[in-house]
């Protein structure tokens, strides 16, 4: 239920908007993390999994995004999974170059063991460079049996 209002909630904002928003910006990259809790010790670092984001300007300060990606945690036999997290936030440009932001959302997993779907939320700061964002993230996938939370850059490219 809380998903079913969560989406109807972004899907009402963006549709409310759409007359004032900018046509949307695609960027593609790739994301690094590495675990900052009790995962720490069984489950490493996370190197190579995908990141796509879409975003659209509502004026020269704020931008709405949409984030989703694949996430794969490596560490011994048992606590290999995947999440693909699917968020949207806001995000504040401080000038041309430096912005930070916030997403919330889901976290999907692909092992039953870790629940099927959690709360997820990224805070998170950037800087852009033409058209490749670099991106410090703490990422934390709230499941109450097995959290997960990480610290984690994303390196990405806006088509």
């Amino acid at each position: 239920m809380k998903k079913l209002i969560f989406l109807s909630f972004l899907a009402i904002s963006l549709a409310a908007n759409a007359q004032k928003l900018q046509k949307p910006d695609f960027s593609v990259g790739l994301a690094s993390a590495i675990p900052t809790d009790a995962n720490s010790d069984r489950v490493h670092i996370n190197l190579g999994s995908t990141w796509f984001q879409v975003s659209t300007k509502y004026n020269d300060k704020f931008t709405g995004i949409v984030d989703f990606g694949y996430v794969r945690f490596r560490g011994d036999a048992e606590t290999n999974f995947s999440v693909v997290p699917f968020m949207a936030g806001l995000k504040y440009n401080v000038n041309e170059n430096v912005y930070f932001g916030s997403s919330v959302g889901l976290g999907f997993y692909n092992k039953s063991d870790n629940g099927t779907t959690s709360f997820t939320f990224s805070p998170y700061v950037g800087v852009k460079m033409n058209h490749i964002n670099l991106d410090g993230r703490y990422i934390n996938v709230v499941e109450k049996n097995n959290p997960i939370k990480t610290i984690g850059l994303v390196i990405s490219y806006t088509l």
